[in-house]
């Protein structure tokens, strides 16, 4: 069954293309800037194109999300206030095709923007040590200097794969003919093959059986269950103007210990390629998830060790961790110097104080107070959270 292979369908391709339309209408700077046969080529395309082949600045510049809009914001920021650096940003963005390269640049340049915005005179990619280099500088009082080290962890491979799935599926179900129906489905778990082909065939025989809602108000859910084990529940409603699409996803996923130990190999490979500078240097990491089912319980685990229950001598319950985490590993002890991790929940979104959270390294130089003014102005604090090896 194809998945990578697979064409970008002209109905979401259209609404992205008239987004993207827009967007370059409005800013006529950005067209001199990327290039209008480089625009007309990667982002105005008439064909159909294999997903893989198409530019990963085509669907951010495209999304509907009121966060892609910002990344236009960011360039010209970035052009009015680092315009000798600009070219070497706009050649990264643009002749790299791999999706997690370009959006961990991205969020790279929309905290360098969020920074000078907010007063700090900061620098883009500075030299460390030899030829290393930090994403960002940030100076500090008293001539402290902090140094940023950007990275985004994406989804793991299943995750990935349920993805390029369940876009197949969108494309089979948009092709359905006289579709009339708004089909919106809500996965439990990641799929597989087996399973996309399956529901499918499951979809199109109750759209075709007549037993879906007749009219616009009604609306009808159902639960797959595939060898006793539910796939997803779709929603069925009739389109207003009887124009059906596959509409959604959205999934649910219990997979802690996997996301745990998917971030904590990402973070043991940042540390074992340490880019930033020695102390008295002040370090920090900020950490993007893009797109992903966990959050700050899984980076927690990831630095902790895996929770669990412990039995004590007189028969209580308390608990504990497994000393599988990254402070307990051998290619770890580089943690030591990283004085703060920041976490992005949902970076795609505008960064707000829910999304945004702060890991203390207890024995670092830098404050809560001082981590959190990067970002956010300053109001209520909330209790900190502390990396130790407890």
């Amino acid at each position: 069954m194809p998945r990578t292979k697979e064409v970008y369908d002209g109905r979401t391709w259209t609404a992205q293309q008239e987004r993207i339309a827009q967007a370059l209408a409005e800013n006529h700077w950005l067209v001199e800037q990327l290039g209008k046969e480089w625009c007309e080529r990667e982002l105005l395309f008439k064909e159909r194109r294999i997903i893989g082949e198409v530019h990963p600045l085509f669907f951010r510049l495209g999304s509907s999300l009121s966060g892609d809009r910002r990344l236009i914001r960011d360039l010209r920021f970035f052009l009015d206030h680092m315009a000798s650096r600009f070219p070497g940003l706009l050649r990264k963005l643009m002749a790299d095709r791999d999706r997690q390269y370009t959006v961990s640049t991205m969020y790279q340049l929309h905290a360098f923007c969020v920074l000078r915005q907010r007063g700090f005179q900061c620098d883009w990619e500075p030299r460390t040590v030899g030829d290393r280099r930090a994403d960002v500088y940030v100076p500090l009082t008293g001539d402290r200097q902090l140094f940023i080290e950007a990275f985004t962890v994406f989804p793991m491979q299943d995750d990935r794969v349920h993805d390029e799935l369940s876009n197949w599926l969108r494309i089979q179900v948009n092709a359905i003919p006289d579709l009339a129906y708004m089909v919106s489905p809500w996965f439990q778990g990641c799929l597989t093959q087996e399973k996309a082909k399956w529901l499918l065939e499951a979809i199109r025989r109750d759209i075709a059986s007549g037993e879906l809602p007749r009219a616009p108000i009604e609306r009808i859910e159902k639960t797959y269950t595939f060898d006793g084990i539910p796939v997803a529940t779709v929603k069925y409603e009739l389109s207003d103007d009887g124009k059906g699409f596959f509409a959604g996803p959205g999934q649910e996923v219990v997979r802690q210990g996997e996301n745990a130990a998917h971030i904590k190999n990402k973070l043991l490979d940042k540390l074992e390629k340490f880019q930033l500078p020695p102390r008295p240097a002040l370090s920090c990491y900020l950490m993007c998830l893009e797109n992903y089912w966990g959050g700050l319980i899984d980076v927690v685990d990831a630095l902790k060790g895996n929770p669990k229950m412990a039995i004590t001598r007189d028969g209580r319950f308390r608990d504990t961790r497994d000393p599988n985490g990254v402070i307990h590993h051998k290619k770890g002890w580089n943690l030591s110097e990283v004085d703060c991790i920041i976490v992005v929940e949902r970076p795609s979104n505008e960064w707000t104080r829910d999304d945004v959270k702060f890991l203390m390294n207890e024995q670092g130089l830098l404050s809560r107070d001082e981590a959190e003014s990067l970002f956010f102005d300053p109001q209520e604090k909330k209790p900190p959270l502390v990396l130790s090896r407890k």
